[in-house]
């Protein structure tokens, strides 16, 4: 029962827009408007991939595609720490 009301306390705490989804970010969202321009950061590109439905026939022991799922992606990168890490470590060099 006390993990129900954290949880409950936690959901309520967190900020849920309400009204107009497609709006302009509160300031403290970064002010972003529904473009995506007039914000902080960098632009990010996200890739379109087609990922396949599979279902598993037991009696065959063979999968069956059954479908399709569009998905978008970003492209990973290195993260700034591990570089930084590499580059002091003499080890690497």
């Amino acid at each position: 029962m006390k993990f129900c009301a954290s949880l409950f306390t936690l959901a309520a705490a967190q900020r849920i827009p309400t009204g107009d989804i497609c709006r302009p970010s509160d300031p403290e969202q970064g002010g972003c408007l529904v473009d995506g321009s007039q914000c902080e950061g960098e632009t990010v590109e996200f890739q379109a991939y087609n990922l396949t439905i599979d279902k598993w026939d037991n009696t065959t022991k063979q999968y069956t595609n059954v479908g399709l799922l569009e998905a978008h992606a970003r492209v990973g990168a290195e993260d700034v720490a591990d570089v930084l890490a590499r580059s002091h470590d003499p080890t690497t060099s």
